[in-house]
């Protein structure tokens, strides 16, 4: 029910208070689209809370992973004594491996 037709059925009921048959049947349709309506905002919330739960989840599965692959292993360091291969070591005369 739009709001115009909620407030054309609240007119009518002011317009003729004391017809009682058309209060009751005007009332009537108002209790039953006041029910469907809280139905609705009941179903609307039970989404409401399962999608904000899915959505903080995600978040921390994403922070998860963003923490898991920003976070990459350093080669170690040579130990003490050893030396680090310089160009010369890895390459001939003629720019071949060894």
């Amino acid at each position: 029910m739009t709001v115009e037709e909620h407030a054309a059925i609240l007119a009518e009921i002011l317009a003729n208070p004391s017809d009682t048959a058309t209060v009751s049947e005007k009332l009537t349709i108002l209790s039953e689209n006041y029910g469907s309506i809280v139905a609705e905002k009941a179903a609307a919330d039970l989404m409401v809370a399962e999608l904000t739960e899915k959505n903080e989840k995600l978040i921390q599965q994403n922070m998860e992973l963003f923490l898991k692959v920003g976070n990459v292993p350093e080669s170690a360091p040579p130990e003490q004594g050893e030396t680090i291969p310089t160009y010369d070591d890895l390459f001939d005369e003629n720019g071949n491996l060894k």
